[in-house]
């Protein structure tokens, strides 16, 4: 049987920025009040539901940082659902890619009325 060089010596892994923003981005929408920003098309917003917040990630010296751009249902507190978020995202990070996570910073660009049903009409 052959020895197993230890980790150092076995070579090294490179995860890439990209994997990061997908990895938040999805973890995020795992918060069931968060969803992506609207599309806007001549002022007017389209695709809310179901779509993944926006992620952009920077990864230097085994360090990543996240920004994220979502909605958040109404009526929930943002601050609370940003933290949950937060914690959510650091975590899944961390555990899927071994990245410490040093900030994960959030613009809430919409807030969505969860209360009404049917079309709005404008």
């Amino acid at each position: 049987m052959t020895a197993v060089a230890p980790a150092e010596e076995r070579g090294s892994l490179d995860i890439e920025d990209r994997v990061v923003e997908r990895i938040a981005a999805f973890a995020a929408a795992e918060i069931p009040e968060v969803s992506g920003p609207p599309r806007r098309v001549l002022g007017a917003s389209f695709g809310w539901i179901g779509t993944p917040p926006r992620a952009s990630a920077r990864i230097v010296a085994g360090r990543a940082s996240v920004h994220l751009q979502m909605c958040v249902r109404w009526p929930c507190g943002i601050r609370s659902v940003s933290e949950r978020v937060r914690e959510h995202v650091t975590e899944r990070v961390t555990a899927l890619t071994g990245l410490r996570v040093s900030t994960v910073d959030i613009t809430v660009s919409a807030l969505e009325d969860d209360t009404t049903t049917g079309p709005r009409v404008v």
